[in-house]
């Protein structure tokens, strides 16, 4: 097989590819997307990795070549000394790994997820050569959705009812999850940022992304599993459908537009501490399963809550959002009917081979 033709970027990028980014989570479902669409575009990748992960190392060598994606353990990411040896030559670095365990109990969650957060960013900045550094965050972080009530997101917005809710004291019951999960991205993100206001003299460009439900391929099923919200979507798919309804309405986003965003905040020159936001289109559980039942009307699945409710939130900044993906891939969101058929079509054709 041979290597795929890298792509174009355009002129104004400001770091060139061949510069070398860092990963961490890359065998996450977000990170090892990241991963594919820098590779894609040219650029070295040095992903963060906690257990070897030859998998996608002979993924990315078998796509793109030998020697353009390699792996650097680091035992414990909150090893700010460790990091700083892994970002040596890097010039841009995407924090991407966070607690996804949705633990209720807030004393162990959040204090995790800022911890991760700001060292990633402190060992980036001690680096003379990292020019970017991108945080992923999380819809969750800027807003709580209440069905059927509208609201507005800004890049001012922050999830004060997540974060008032993981204050409070026990029992943390499974019910505490989103929030507490939630209340964590949003105290990570706000460290993140006011770390970097105070410390501006390194001229370290620090960007956000929050996207919402990520639905779409990962780039390994065999490897990955389900992660993430695809696992809902699938349960949905399967029949499953408790578990595929146990998340609120949201918006959805291809996992592959979530990359773009990171890719665009490391590479455009006019985006500065910015929150991007990743908000395509609302969806809820119902709105999937019809989109099921239009892609696939021989397959049986279950019948939509006449009771569930829709996201009504109206995000300000998603204009902005497109227009980045518009610069950097030359494209406009990709739909839902797309990443479920991704997602579909994959699970057919191994129900088939077993």
């Amino acid at each position: 097989m041979s290597p795929t033709t890298t792509i174009p970027v355009p002129d104004s990028v400001v770091l060139k590819p061949g510069s070398l980014i860092l990963i961490t989570g890359v065998t996450g479902y977000i990170g090892a997307h990241l991963a594919d669409q820098l590779l894609l575009r040219g650029y070295k990748v040095r992903g963060a990795v906690r257990k070897p992960a030859e998998w996608l190392l002979q993924i990315f060598d078998s796509k793109y070549g030998k020697g353009n994606f390699e792996t650097w353990f680091v035992a414990d990411l909150t090893d700010e000394e460790a990091l700083s040896k892994a970002m040596q030559g890097v010039s841009g670095v995407a924090h991407v790994a966070s607690d996804v365990s949705f633990s209720p109990d807030p004393n162990v969650v959040i204090p995790i997820a800022v911890n991760l957060a700001t060292t990633a960013l402190k060992a980036a900045a001690k680096a003379s050569s990292v020019r970017r550094f991108v945080l992923t965050s999380s819809s969750t972080a800027a807003s709580v959705c209440v069905p059927n009530v509208p609201r507005t997101i800004t890049a001012s917005s922050w999830s004060d009812g997540f974060i008032e809710q993981a204050r409070k004291p026990g029992p943390y019951t499974p019910d505490r999850g989103l929030s507490t999960y939630g209340a964590s991205k949003a105290l990570a993100e706000q460290a993140v940022l006011n770390w970097a206001k105070e410390n501006t003299s390194r001229g370290l460009v620090v960007n956000t992304v929050l996207p919402d439900f990520n639905l779409g391929l990962p780039i390994s099923p065999e490897n990955q599993g389900w992660p993430s919200s695809v696992h809902f979507a699938v349960a949905l798919f399967n029949g499953d459908v408790q578990t595929g309804r146990m998340l609120p309405p949201q918006c959805f986003i291809a996992v592959q537009d979530t990359a773009l965003l990171h890719v665009a905040a490391l590479l455009h020159p006019d985006v500065k501490n910015e929150r991007i936001f990743g908000f395509a289109e609302p969806k809820n559980a119902n709105s999937i399963l019809r989109t099921y039942k239009e892609l696939y009307p021989n397959r049986k699945f279950a019948e939509e809550d006449p009771e569930e409710g829709e996201d009504l939130g109206v995000v300000e900044q998603k204009d902005r959002a497109e227009e980045l993906l518009k610069w950097i891939a030359g494209k406009e969101w990709t739909r839902m009917k797309e990443s479920c058929k991704e997602v579909g079509d994959y699970l057919i054709e191994h129900e088939k081979t077993g």
